[in-house]
């Protein structure tokens, strides 16, 4: 075959080979699989779910061709999965075939001090040929992640992380968004030279200090631990040398991450998701690196659910509809939303709405919808809320309500007219003790024959001007609303009215969680219409 012809030959069979039609391909799909975190299989013993982790070093391949040296659970990156219920007591026995130190941290559980994997402040290392056996309950629900903390710059990139997912018989996602497929993807970054000259050095440094161990001559300072500061000043007046001083880091300088990976392979060996045209599927992402990574879907639209695990009650939804036939309630629900960039909402949104205050004798049997409106709102995402922005959301919004105005049968004269500018701003917007203000301001067009107040539908019809501000102090223990305490203050003017009146509330709450579904609550109100 002439030189020419091969290269021609071999760029269509390359091209075939990754051509979408092979995606779908039985054979692909089953290798496809592989790709996936393995999931690992408890023994049960009485009502404790037990699971066996190892650490050894492993030569793992990121693409054909690039082999390198890592730190792996069960001779596999990522590790296995681990899969338990919400509230399941979990032992994992830890063994490491290493001559490295080790610890796991259960990143995001809410475990036993003792159990959290943290070197010398919550456990010793689990040394050369040793085992720890840590012990907790599952909690709390959703995505998480295990890793060493032990040299985590190196091990982890090298390897040692793994998921680990708390699960829920009534899964709140799977209720919102009924799925019966989901997939993990752990994402990380890494640099090859880093981790090879580093693995070499601890290795090195480990001998030496076994050896020292072996015969009794290991002191604090080579352990680097110190009973004092004072102990610590005293050791380097008489010529002890700290980690961190420059001639005593390692011969790596930091990393600069030449390869990236999904499940431990690079493209285009990562793992493809799949779905169905009408299917719902649940993606898990998890970042075991040190670079911030995004993840774009052509053609596909998805929903934020959960962060850190966080269930959110308020869905990023483009679409939603629903019923609700109670009396004095919503009927019918129209809410159609577009997104910009993720801070930029395009709302447009129809309901049915009763306007009377009390639920009449008869219960309304029409509901369809008489309300219509649009708005358009900056909002920060949920993520970057804590310790970044002051300005939290801002939008306007434009509604009509259709009433039974007498004398009029145009559906625009009979539509009841309001804007309503609003904004929140977090004053001090941190994670454990939040601070934020709420604004709005509602001008209500109103309808120029109502010139006196006589009843409730005066006031809701006439011509007017409001103003709401809220300020709202929350105290988070473990990432849960635990106190809060906010007032709020009202006051609403008619200036189209024959006599002077104006309408002024306040309000005061507080409440306290005391377990995880009972909260104490306790609220002042004050509400009044002045008339002259």
């Amino acid at each position: 075959m002439k030189r020419r012809s091969f290269i021609k030959t071999s760029a269509a069979l390359s091209a075939s080979s990754l051509f979408p039609i092979q995606f779908f391909a039985d054979p692909a799909k089953k290798e496809n699989k592989k790709r996936y975190p393995k999931p690992l299989t408890p023994k049960i013993d009485g009502n404790v779910k037990e699971f066996r982790l190892f650490i050894d070093i492993y030569q793992h391949e990121i693409v054909p061709g690039v082999k390198v040296h890592t730190l792996a659970f069960n001779n596999q990156i990522p590790g296995p999965e681990i899969r338990v219920k919400r509230g399941d007591k979990v032992r994992v026995y830890f063994k490491n075939k290493t001559e490295l130190n080790h610890t796991i941290h259960w990143h995001g559980l809410h475990v036993p001090w003792r159990m959290d994997g943290v070197p010398y402040v919550t456990q010793m290392p689990v040394m050369p040929g040793q085992e720890f056996v840590y012990e907790f309950n599952a909690e709390p629900y959703g995505t998480h992640f295990y890793h060493c903390h032990w040299g985590t710059v190196l091990h982890m990139q090298a390897g040692m992380y793994g998921s680990i997912i708390m699960e829920e018989d009534d899964d709140p996602i799977n209720i919102e968004f009924p799925y019966k497929r989901e997939y993990t993807l752990i994402y990380s970054a890494h640099d090859i030279n880093f981790m090879r000259n580093e693995l070499n050095a601890m290795l090195e440094r480990m001998k030496e200090r076994i050896y020292l161990m072996k015969n009794g001559r290991f002191d604090k300072e080579r352990f680097a631990l110190f009973d004092s500061i004072r102990e610590l000043e005293e050791a380097i007046t008489k010529g002890y040398q700290p980690p961190y001083v420059v001639n005593r880091r390692a011969p790596s300088e930091l990393p600069e991450a030449n390869w990236f990976t999904v499940n431990g392979k690079s493209y285009p060996y990562t793992p493809n998701l799949y779905i169905k045209e009408g299917e719902s599927i649940r993606v898990r992402l998890i970042n075991a690196g040190n670079e911030e990574h995004y993840l774009h879907l052509h053609g596909h639209d998805f929903w934020l659910v959960c962060d850190d695990s966080l269930h959110f009650t308020d869905v990023l939804n483009p679409f939603s509809s629903g019923e609700n036939t109670e009396e004095s309630q919503f009927g019918n629900v129209l809410e159609l939303t577009h997104i910009f960039g993720q801070r930029f909402w395009l709302r447009i949104h129809g309901e049915h709405f009763t306007e009377i205050p009390v639920a009449p004798e008869t219960p309304e049997a029409d509901f369809s919808l008489n309300s219509l409106g649009m708005s358009f709102e900056y909002r920060i995402p949920e993520t970057q809320r804590w310790n970044r922005q002051v300005l939290d959301q801002i939008g306007v919004s434009f509604n009509n309500f259709i009433t039974d105005r007498e004398g009029y049968t145009d559906i625009i004269d009979r539509a009841l007219k309001n804007v309503i500018l609003s904004t929140v701003l977090n004053v001090h917007p941190d994670p454990v003790y939040f601070w934020d203000v709420r604004h709005q301001t509602i001008f209500n067009l109103g309808f120029y024959e109502i010139t006196e107040i006589n009843s409730f539908f005066d006031m809701t019809r006439a011509k007017s001007l409001a103003t709401f501000t809220s300020v709202r102090y929350l105290y988070r223990r473990l990432e849960r609303p635990t106190v809060q305490f906010s007032t709020a203050f009202g006051y609403k003017a008619f200036p189209n009215l024959s006599n002077d009146a104006k309408q002024l509330e306040v309000v005061a709450n507080a409440f306290y969680r005391l377990a995880e579904k009972f909260d104490i609550g306790l609220q002042f109100q004050y509400h009044g219409l002045k008339v002259i």
